[in-house]
């Protein structure tokens, strides 16, 4: 007889401890990876957002004090560009007034100036020659600027600087005339109370601990304070310091903007401190945090997380050794089964994650909207047209019935007819989508019922087609045949009539020599008619077919082009005022267009501004040099255009009012002008409003002539 030993007995035993050991221990190991993995990168990541976002502060409240030099700057040029006070200096150095009546006439204007300019203390206005004439409240020496006067081209912050009185800004900035010539110079003194507001206001808002105002002066690096006594800059900075050196390093390097570093704080331990240099000054403003606070929530986090994750990782264990206790004797009898189930298991996912993700992007793909309702009319299934074209989320309508969602108001009323149970007929309607206006749509649905092959008709299918494009062009091709038709029978009657009295030797004798020459020139002016309309075709006809229109660009006087137009125009429309303001762009500028083209574009918009302005109104032609651009403006006091038919002003065939009694046109005009204007180089666009008048604004390239 055979008997099992000891050691054979125990085998069982032995196998079932060690796979739950080995299981157990790799789960703690595992979990202890993945923890350290996972926190690492997170309390990295945390702590690198609170860095950026001390940055971000301390950015933000340099961008306030250069907002607030720029608004100093900004005041000086204000009480400069004062044209009356300008003209007087300018007179002055002329000769053509004395020093007592340009005192006498500016100093009152110029302190009325200094009373609105927040925190100025006082001026020096010099003439052309550089001599103070005027002095006001604190008036600071030009010697504190340190640069010549005319030197100066533009506004320039200088400071502070310590005074007598206190220390100041100041702000010199040259007067200039209508021709760019410097006829004097100001220098006007400002407080630095508003610089102190802004720091009390940013050291009282916000997470930063502290933020302070550096800056260079005489070669060392002060923190600018407000309780610094009037003849002091401030609180000097250790020139050995950490933070003296890494802010010198910030003012010498050009390119670098913004600098952190930790360093010691007064209670041992570290603060967290960022630098942003202030643009075009030796200015820095400091923001300070505690490294415990700038990092609070990081560490609160991983302190929570740490011991959580240890207790997760014990009952995982302790679980572990508890499930695994009762299957272990099934665990080798059982594995090659599992282990083929587990395939055929991953092979069946595999198939349906493929399967979904076909259906996924072939829903994704169809263009048209789609619903899929079940036997009991809930929505089963639809796309992002769908959702896009009645403004629902697809999750907001999944397993909801069609009928409550047409109650609750996201689906039309008309969607109710699309779906009976037990009808196998396919269904079509078509149904109005949104509100009245810009934003509706016309949508033809299609419904049909889903054949299956265990159940007859166990659901519908609504596919759901967007065809307001159709139906608009559909109305624009009707509406241009009619329009077409009653534009071009005008002028033919005209002519033909015409052409009828004059051929009929019996008719015409009764006609005098002028009246015939009359009808002459009316069947010229119907001929020409038709001809431009026949250019708006073609030119319509060449866009449409994917051709450029030509263009014949040579040197041109524009502004001449503009002014002959005008007055063509004019002549032949002397119930309406026309006024032309045109300003010549630099010397050394040239124009490279079509001068016909431009005709064509002007004669088109001073033709609309007549048409739809009432006679006696204004009709305005302005030109300015813009840029690199020259911009050119038609305006009328006519009736405009409604807000909603704005965007498409420059659409084919469009017309603000299509109806039988509308003023004549074919609206290809401002078709054809739009695609002139950009075949230049150009831009153009139109600014109206019902009852207001209309400005059409478009501008032309201005060619640099390069000298020889």
């Amino acid at each position: 007889m055979f008997h099992f030993n000891e050691k054979t007995q125990d085998l069982p035993h032995r196998i079932r401890r060690s796979i739950i050991l080995y299981t157990v221990l790799g789960f703690l190991l595992t979990g202890t990876v993945i923890a350290i993995v996972c926190l690492y990168p997170m309390y990295r990541q945390l702590s690198q957002l609170a860095d950026q976002e001390l940055e971000q502060q301390v950015q933000n409240h340099a961008l306030t004090i250069q907002q607030y030099l720029s608004r100093l700057a900004d005041t000086t040029l204000q009480i400069t560009s004062r044209t009356q006070i300008r003209q007087k200096l300018a007179a002055f150095n002329q000769d053509k007034i004395s020093l007592e009546e340009l005192i006498r006439f500016s100093r009152p204007k110029l302190i009325d100036a200094l009373k609105l300019a927040v925190d100025s203390v006082g001026m020096i206005r010099l003439d052309s020659s550089g001599k103070v004439r005027i002095k006001i409240g604190e008036a600071p020496s030009w010697d504190q600027v340190g640069v010549a006067v005319e030197q100066l081209k533009g506004p320039l912050l200088v400071g502070p600087i310590v005074t007598m009185s206190g220390r100041r800004l100041l702000v010199a900035a040259p007067i200039l005339d209508r021709n760019g010539q410097r006829v004097g110079t100001d220098l006007v003194s400002f407080s630095l109370a508003g610089i102190f507001r802004i720091l009390a206001e940013i050291n009282t808002t916000g997470p930063v601990s502290q933020a302070q105002l550096a800056m260079r002066w005489d070669k060392n690096l002060y923190f600018l304070e407000s309780q610094a006594s009037t003849n002091s800059f401030g609180r000097l900075i250790s020139p050995d310091s950490v933070l003296a050196q890494a802010m010198n390093n910030l003012l010498t390097n050009q390119n670098g903007k913004i600098l952190s570093l930790s360093v010691k704080s007064r209670d041992d331990g570290h603060e967290v401190v960022t630098l942003v240099r202030i643009e075009d000054l030796d200015w820095i403003i400091s923001g300070r945090m505690s490294q415990s606070a700038l990092y609070a929530i990081p560490n609160r986090m991983i302190g929570l997380l740490i011991p959580l994750i240890g207790l997760l990782m014990l009952l995982g264990a302790l679980g572990s050794i508890l499930m695994l206790n009762p299957l272990t004797g099934k665990v080798i009898l059982q594995a090659e089964e599992y282990e083929l189930e587990i395939e055929n298991q991953t092979k069946t996912l595999k198939e349906l994650e493929l399967a979904n993700t076909q259906i996924d992007n072939i829903l994704r793909s169809v263009p048209s909207g789609l619903l899929v309702c079940d036997s009991d009319q809930r929505i089963i299934l639809t796309n992002q047209a769908a959702a896009k074209l009645f403004g629902f989320d697809i999750g907001q309508v999944a397993n909801c019935e069609l009928t409550g969602l047409v109650e609750a108001g996201l689906l039309p009323e008309a969607m109710r007819d699309l779906v009976h149970p037990g009808s196998s007929q396919p269904k079509e309607i078509e149904i109005l989508v949104g509100r009245e206006g810009l934003n509706q749509r016309i949508v033809r649905a299609e419904s049909s019922t889903i054949q299956s092959r265990a159940v007859l008709g166990s659901g519908t299918i609504i596919i759901l087609h967007d065809i307001t494009k159709d139906r608009e062009l559909d109305r624009i091709k009707s509406e241009f045949i009619s329009t077409a038709a009653h534009e071009l029978r005008t002028p033919l009657t005209v002519l033909v009539g015409y052409a009828e009295m004059l051929t009929d030797t019996t008719l015409s004798a009764n006609f005098s020599e002028s009246q015939k020459q009359s009808f002459l020139k009316e069947i010229l002016e119907k001929g020409l008619s038709l001809s431009t309309m026949i250019d708006d075709l073609l030119d319509i006809s060449r866009i449409e077919s994917g051709q450029p229109l030509p263009l014949h660009l040579e040197n041109s006087d524009l502004l001449s082009i503009l002014r002959k137009v005008t007055q063509q125009i004019a002549l032949g429309n002397q119930h309406h005022q026309f006024v032309v303001k045109l300003s010549e762009p630099v010397a050394g500028c040239s124009f490279q267009v079509d001068p016909d083209r431009i005709r064509q574009v002007m004669e088109n918009l001073l033709g609309n501004a007549v048409k739809y302005s009432p006679a006696g109104s204004k009709i305005t032609v302005t030109g300015n040099p813009l840029g690199k651009d020259y911009q050119i403006t038609v305006a009328d006091e006519g009736i405009g255009i409604n807000e909603l038919d704005l965007p498409k002003v420059f659409d084919k065939f469009f017309r603000a009012d299509s109806s039988n009694t509308a003023i004549g046109g074919l609206g290809l005009g401002l078709s054809v002008v739009q695609k002139i204007v950009k075949g230049h180089g150009g831009e153009i666009y139109l600014e109206s409003s019902l009852g207001e008048g209309t400005r059409v604004i478009f501008t032309i390239p201005i060619r640099t002539d390069s000298p020889t």
